[in-house]
C-alpha cells in the first residue's frame, strides 16, 4: 500500500526491499522477488536498500543456477560504499564482504575451479578481518585437493583450523554454514 500510494516516501525503498524478502523467503516466489528488487534498483538508485537489493538478486540468481547474473549482482554490490558491521574479536562484516565471498562460491558451484581459487585468494588478501576467512581457506583446500596438490591443501586446511581454534566461534560458524556446499556431510 505504501509503495502504491506514496512512492516518494523515504520508506518506499525499504518497503520494496522487505516485500522482496517476503516473496523470496516466505512465499517462495523468486520471480516476484526479482521483479521487486529490480524495481527498487531502478526507481531508488540512491537509496541504501539498492545495494542490499543487488546482493539479494545475487542470492536469488545463484539459487536459480544463473551464475553469470549472480556474479553481476555481487560485483555491483561490492561497488557500493561499504557499511561495516563490527563483530566480536575484531571481525568486520558487510554486504560487500559477503558478496566478494559469494563470487568465489558461485565459481565453485559452477565448477569453475580456477576462477574460484583466484576469487578466494583475492578474498583472503583483501578481507583480513572477515568472519569468512576460515571458510575461504577451506574452499582453497578443497580445490587444491581436487587438483591433486596435497601440500597446498594441507596448508590451507591448517590455516582454516588455526583461525577456528585460535580465533573465534564466528569463523567456525561460517565454515559450518558452508559445509554442505563445500562437500562435507553432516557427520564430517
Amino acid at each position: 500500500k505504501l509503495i502504491k500510494e506514496n512512492p516518494k516516501s523515504p520508506w518506499a525503498a525499504e518497503a520494496l526491499y522487505q516485500s522482496g524478502l517476503i516473496y523470496a523467503y516466505h512465499l517462495n516466489d523468486t520471480g516476484k522477488a526479482i521483479q521487486l528488487y529490480q524495481t527498487l534498483i531502478k526507481q531508488y538508485p540512491a537509496s541504501s536498500q539498492t545495494m542490499m537489493a543487488n546482493f539479494q538478486l545475487g542470492e536469488l540468481y545463484r539459487s536459480l543456477h544463473q551464475y553469470d547474473e549472480a556474479l553481476k549482482a555481487y560485483q555491483t554490490t561490492i561497488a557500493y560504499p561499504e557499511r561495516n558491521q563490527y563483530l566480536a574479536d575484531g571481525y568486520k562484516d558487510s554486504f560487500a564482504d559477503r558478496a566478494q565471498f559469494r563470487i568465489g562460491r558461485v565459481h565453485y558451484e559452477d565448477r569453475r575451479y580456477d576462477e574460484a581459487f583466484a576469487a578466494f585468494k583475492e578474498f583472503i588478501e583483501s578481507r583480513s578481518h572477515s568472519p569468512r576467512l576460515a571458510a575461504a581457506y577451506v574452499y582453497l583446500a578443497r580445490i587444491s585437493e581436487g587438483r591433486g596438490v596435497r601440500p597446498d591443501a594441507v596448508e590451507a586446511y591448517g590455516k582454516a583450523m588455526s583461525l577456528i581454534i585460535n580465533g573465534s566461534p564466528i569463523q567456525a560458524e561460517m565454515v559450518l554454514d558452508e559445509a554442505q556446499n563445500i562437500g562435507f556431510q553432516g557427520t564430517d
